[in-house]
């Protein structure tokens, strides 16, 4: 990606890097969201065990993911025919 005169401004890694495909998305997930079980997709990655509290009470344990965001890159490769 060119940017100006300042040269580029962001290099993606070499999975990514191809002339094959164009454009690259990145695509964020902001993920405060509370899980009643365990989930190890990576981009998910809820596997922290909380405790969830109703009136005072242990209620059940909640699963939440340590990171407080994700990041997905994908490439597109359009064809004609």
């Amino acid at each position: 990606m060119q940017v100006g005169t300042q040269g580029a401004l962001y290099a993606p890694v070499p999975a990514l890097s191809t002339e094959a495909a164009n454009p690259i998305s990145l695509i964020f997930l902001a993920n405060r969201a509370f899980y009643q079980g365990e989930v190890t997709d990576p981009w998910f990655n809820a596997t922290s065990v909380i405790e969830s509290t109703a009136n005072g009470n242990v209620a059940d344990e909640l699963f939440q993911s340590q990171n407080p965001g994700s990041v997905l890159g994908c490439t597109e490769q359009i064809q004609f025919w």
